[in-house]
């Protein structure tokens, strides 16, 4: 329903600015204020979250694949500090660069996406025993037998499926609203009235299809070893991993602690499958997705900038528009 309303508002309105645009002329000028800045803010420290995250990816899928880093404030702050400056280069040569950049980062984790689901999808029990024990040193019953003895049962005592619903809805959600920033390029889409419901569809078909088979497939492996009264290596590897009652280094045989995410059960996968060298390749996986979210955001806060300034809400200078690059200053 919600891309539903998105994809008519873009079709009716194709103008840069998207959000700020649609609720600004439909509802009114004070609330277009506060839904632009609103998305700004959003947009500008997801910004950077994305690319501090890029680099706490390389942190947790370099462990599994042997290479340790150092993961201090510095050093997220430092690199993440880079990844925005090569990043913000490429969008002021205008749109074409910034967009070959998107290019080049995405087709290479959709390779290792496909490779990924070959994976999970073939993936035997023993191979995934196999697996957590060649990557951190303990057996997947070590976890659970940990995790029960820490009190899992208790803390998960009363809590069932819908509350876990309610609880992923909350990121689940924020992590979906990504398809909105084609719209704010409305005006730069040619035949925007046709295309962008299309796109609006056919991307969030492609997005819903990928979270939830994918992770799916990553619980079921996890899910195949470790069982004991009724818990398996998933969800005592999630309990040790964040629960407040869970210490994961007490694990017996632990050597490297690789804490719980469902994309790391494919390094598992593998490496049990013989498929050793996949880890390394899921450096870049976990590298190079979350990066494919900087280049909307640069687009988003750009032109809720340029139709803000357009409208004369901001100074109209802002909405200066590179007469080489075609882009907004």
């Amino acid at each position: 329903l919600n891309v539903f309303c998105w994809a008519v508002m873009g079709a009716s309105m194709p103008r840069a600015g998207g959000g700020y645009v649609y609720v600004s002329r439909v509802i009114g000028p004070v609330w277009g204020f506060i839904t632009g800045w609103s998305m700004f803010m959003a947009d500008v420290i997801a910004y950077g979250l994305i690319a501090a995250a890029v680099v706490e990816a390389l942190y947790l899928f370099g462990m599994a694949a042997g290479i340790m880093i150092p993961l201090t404030s510095g050093l997220i702050f430092g690199t993440g500090l880079i990844v925005i400056v090569l990043f913000s280069i490429a969008a002021i040569l205008g749109t074409k660069p910034l967009v070959a950049v998107l290019h080049a980062i995405f087709w290479i984790p959709v390779a290792v996406t496909v490779l990924l689901y070959g994976v999970l999808l073939t993936v035997t029990p023993a191979a995934m025993e196999a697996g957590v024990k060649a990557l951190t040193g303990a057996t997947p019953m070590a976890f659970t037998e940990t995790a029960l003895a820490q009190g899992m049962a208790d803390v998960g005592r009363g809590l069932g499926l819908w509350d876990a619903v309610g609880v992923g809805t909350i990121g689940a959600y924020w992590a979906y609203i990504g398809y909105t920033a084609t719209t704010y390029v409305g005006g730069e889409v040619k035949e925007a009235y046709k295309s962008l419901p299309r796109i609006l569809f056919l991307a969030n078909l492609f997005i819903i299809l990928l979270y939830l088979t994918l992770p799916t497939l990553g619980a079921r492996a996890a899910m195949m070893v470790g069982q004991k009264a009724g818990y398996s290596f998933l969800s005592s590897w999630g309990f040790l991993s964040y629960n407040a009652a869970g210490n994961i280094g007490a694990v017996p045989g632990i050597a490297v602690k690789l804490k719980g995410w469902i994309p790391m059960v494919g390094a598992f996968a593998a490496e049990g499958m013989g498929l050793g060298w996949m880890k390394y390749l899921l450096v870049l996986f976990g590298m190079l997705w979350p990066a494919n979210d900087i280049p909307p955001f640069i687009l988003v806060c750009s032109r809720i900038i340029f139709a803000m300034s357009f409208d004369r809400v901001l100074p109209e200078t802002l909405a200066a528009v590179s007469a080489r690059f075609y882009s907004p200053v």
